[in-house]
């Protein structure tokens, strides 16, 4: 219990509690539990001093210095601490609703449990303080340091962090909901599992930050920079993503159904399992993108710039990526049933390994890398009149194709099934064939088959049979 004389003495003021302690050198302070309602000990030097579990409501302590105080279970509802020193000091299951932190040193204060609910700690210093299950539900923190402070578990919804500074901080399972956070600077800092649903986060920095799991629906991302940042598995559906910048962050298995992709930067980012993606095209960049393993079947892709982008084992079935930029671009093991790629430019793009047997294609020119078509199936496909100069279709299913008046010279053809397939005026000229390639009853009438690569005994008389067979006839 509090010295009743000393809770007399303070109570006084400040000229009366410091004449008090001079003229008592040495004297133990024992002023818990303290009635100090309505005090008035701004600028006060009171470091060290032990005022929990008093009640301090409505009192004056601005610019006081309360350095390493403990003021733990204390009630300073709608006090003055604006410009108080509070660094390093106590304040577990402390009540500082209402109250006035503006300017405040609290750095490295230990504050887990506090109620700071509608207080303003604006341009108040919290940097490395610890304020982990503490609730600061509407709190003002304008400009507020928050530099590697720990927010774990903490209830910061309708707050407003407006240009505050939270790099590196720990914010865990924070609840951000309805938090205004423009222009903050959040990069680096760990959100993973936190809740920052309708919140404003636009111009914020969140670079290099780890949102895993975090819940992002409905926010309003706009202008932020997300770059390099962890959003494996984030909830970012109907938030508004327009202008943001995606470059080199982790966004596999995010749900982004609704989202508004408008001038959205996603160079190099990870997509890869991505859910419920819907683009609106204007300034969108993807060049680099990684969509490995996400599902895009029957989304509409047209006139986008894919420039060397990752769709290695993407679901593109009735995908729409025609007139879009798919120069270098990986499609190795994708499923791109029925996809639309005409008028797409797809130089040097790859397809080891896909079914283009239904998909809508029109090459024009020689873009096609050399191994552009290895193990592809593309049976009935229409190539005709294309250029597959160089192109590899080793061991690919061209059964029943149409690639008459094409340009197949120095093309690799070993091991493909060309069975019925349409050759009629083709240039085969250089064209390496071997044992495997299958040319039951295709079509070469018209052929340029001058200086045709077989690679063994058996192929050259299997072709020379079938040549024979097509002057005969």
């Amino acid at each position: 219990m509090a010295n009743p004389q000393q809770v007399k003495m303070i109570r006084e003021g400040i000229d009366v509690w410091c004449k008090y302690i001079n003229d008592n050198p040495g004297i133990t302070i024992d002023l818990r539990k303290s009635d100090l309602n309505g005090i008035n000990f701004s600028n006060a030097y009171l470091l060290k001093i032990d005022l929990s579990e008093s009640k301090i409501r409505e009192s004056n302590l601005e610019s006081a210095n309360l350095k390493s105080a403990s003021l733990s279970s204390s009630d300073l509802t709608g006090t003055n601490l604006s410009k108080a020193n509070l660094s390093y000091s106590r304040l577990i299951f402390t009540n500082l609703s209402n109250a006035d932190l503006s300017n405040a040193n609290l750095r490295s204060t230990f504050a887990t449990n506090a109620i700071l609910n509608k207080a303003n700690l604006s341009r108040a210093n919290l940097s490395n303080a610890c304020l982990n299950k503490s609730d600061l539900i509407e709190t003002i923190m304008k400009e507020a340091d928050l530099r590697e402070a720990e927010l774990e578990n903490a209830n910061l919804m309708g707050s407003n962090l407006t240009d505050a500074y939270l790099r590196a901080a720990k914010l865990k399972n924070v609840n951000l909901i309805n938090a205004i956070i423009i222009n903050a600077d959040v990069s680096e800092a760990d959100l993973n599992d936190a809740n920052l649903s309708n919140a404003n986060l636009s111009n914020a920095n969140f670079c290099k930050a780890d949102l895993n799991s975090a819940n992002l629906s409905n926010a309003n991302l706009s202008n932020a920079d997300f770059s390099g940042a962890d959003l494996r598995i984030a909830n970012l559906s109907n938030a508004n993503l327009s202008n943001a910048d995606f470059s080199g962050a982790d966004l596999r298995y995010t749900d982004l159904k609704g989202a508004e992709l408008n001038g959205t930067n996603l160079k190099n980012a990870k997509l890869a399992g991505i859910q419920n993606l819907h683009f609106k095209k204007t300034n969108l960049n993807l060049r680099k993108a990684n969509f490995a393993n996400a599902n895009l079947s029957r989304f509409d892709l047209s006139n986008l710039d894919f420039f060397q982008s990752n769709f290695n084992q993407a679901k593109l079935s009735e995908a729409n990526l025609s007139g879009s930029n798919i120069e270098e671009a990986d499609f190795s093991w994708a499923n791109l049933n029925c996809v639309d790629i005409r008028d797409a430019n797809f130089k040097n793009a790859i397809f080891y390994h896909t079914d283009l047997s239904k998909a809508k294609i029109k090459i024009c020119g020689n873009i096609l890398s050399e191994k552009s078509f290895e193990y592809c199936i593309l049976k009935g496909i229409n190539l005709s009149g294309a250029d597959l100069k160089k192109v590899s279709f080793y061991e690919a299913d061209l059964s029943y194709a149409n690639l008459s008046n094409t340009d197949l010279r120095e093309s690799d053809l070993r091991g493909a099934n060309l069975r019925k397939a349409n050759l009629k005026n083709a240039d085969l000229r250089n064209t390496t064939l071997n044992d495997e390639t299958d040319l039951r009853g295709v079509n070469l009438r018209g052929a340029n088959l001058t200086q045709v690569n077989l690679k063994n005994p058996s192929v050259k008389l299997k072709f020379k049979i079938l040549i024979k067979s097509f002057l005969s006839s």
